[in-house]
């Protein structure tokens, strides 16, 4: 909760409420660093995981052994049951300021 000021009109209120936000979260995948990302502190595990699956990193949370996130380190380190090559050519996209992604799906 913060405390912000409401504009309407003329007038202006002080008030308390949630803002949105967003953050770093660093993933490590096996121990190797695979990308940061900003993000939404909320949900970071499932954030995490369904990166990975739409990144074609994992097929299934069969092949995830271990998920440790921190969202005040804004770290997450992912310990699959297998050895695992990432996805290193990115393609830039468009949209509110840009963004990456690895694989392009048709």
């Amino acid at each position: 909760m913060r405390t912000y000021i409401r504009v309407r009109g003329r007038h202006g209120d002080e008030v308390t409420g949630e803002v949105v936000r967003e953050q770093p979260l660093t993933l490590s995948v096996n121990g190797e660093k695979f990308l940061t990302l900003l993000c939404s502190p909320i949900d970071l595990e499932a954030l995490v995981i369904g990166y990975l699956w739409m990144e074609r990193v994992i097929g299934g949370l069969d092949e995830v052994r271990r998920v440790e996130v921190s969202a005040v380190d804004g770290l997450a380190e992912v310990t699959l049951t297998h050895p695992v090559t990432l996805p290193t050519e990115r393609i830039l996209t468009s949209g509110c300021g840009g963004g990456a992604a690895f694989t392009v799906r048709p």
